[in-house]
């Protein structure tokens, strides 16, 4: 994790987004986690309104986007770039990752046997992966991390990300990305096409709704493999491929299902 801001800047911060005591306003904390992610994971420069519109939508379908970006951007937390690029300015990059790290941890995972914070969870697995001889390891990022832990395995590096509401998917060329998050409910079809349209996305990025015990994921990692063991051994939660991604895919012509 990242070192904390100074405690005055940090409460700043989290009162600008928790308007009423211990209760995030999570579009808010969406737009920002995702921008966050385009800068610190790939380089690049914010991200315009339309490309967060369709997953937004699909969270929150009775908000309308450009308020909460207006709502932002009068706190001082956005910018716009000469491109109509909304982004974080350089001052508040690593504060709002560490104030957003602390608004995450708050957050309950109830599984099957266990329930607790996103960090305890990932915790728990560092300590599963170096009991044993062979297999995944936790790794030093090679990119600013926030919001969750690295490892590494059969040589290539895994991002296990904490992000409830991801509102931009973007393939990265040198990892794979597990994001654990909600699946909205009934609302699947903007994701899908999104995976649907992108082999590089099926590759590289996957969703894991921990509540709903299901994914969104077609990646060859044997790091979320190994993860999904991990879970069924220790919490007995087992995941399921999400049907809608599996219909998507078969009215795509991606996937063929074999009949008995």
């Amino acid at each position: 994790m990242s070192s904390a801001p100074l405690p005055t800047e940090h409460s700043r911060l989290l009162d600008l987004l928790s308007p009423q005591p211990g209760q995030p306003d999570w579009a808010s904390v969406g737009v920002l986690s995702a921008i966050l992610d385009r800068h610190f994971l790939s380089g690049g420069d914010g991200l315009a309104a339309g490309q967060l519109e369709p997953l937004f939508r699909a969270w929150w379908p009775d908000l309308a986007l450009v308020e909460t970006l207006d709502r932002l951007r009068e706190k001082g937390l956005l910018s716009m770039t000469s491109g109509q690029r909304y982004r974080v300015p350089e001052a508040l990059l690593q504060p709002l990752a560490d104030v957003l790290t602390t608004l995450l941890n708050g957050q309950v995972l109830s599984l099957p046997k266990w329930s607790g914070s996103p960090w305890e969870l990932l915790a728990a697995f560092d300590a599963h992966c170096l009991q044993e001889l062979s297999g995944p390891r936790p790794a030093e990022p090679s990119l600013p991390l926030w919001g969750g832990t690295a490892y590494t395995s059969a040589g290539r590096t895994h991002l296990l990300l904490f992000r409830p509401t991801p509102l931009y998917l973007e393939a990265h060329p040198d990892l794979y990305i597990l994001i654990l998050c909600q699946l909205p409910q009934g609302r699947l079809e903007p994701i899908t096409d999104l995976f649907v349209a992108s082999a590089s996305l099926r590759q590289r990025v996957a969703l894991y709704d921990l509540g709903k015990g299901q994914k969104m994921n077609l990646t060859r990692s044997d790091l979320f493999i190994h993860f999904e063991r991990f879970l069924r051994w220790t919490y007995g939660l087992r995941i399921a491929p999400s049907p809608e991604l599996t219909q998507g895919l078969i009215g795509a012509g991606i996937l063929v299902l074999e009949k008995a």
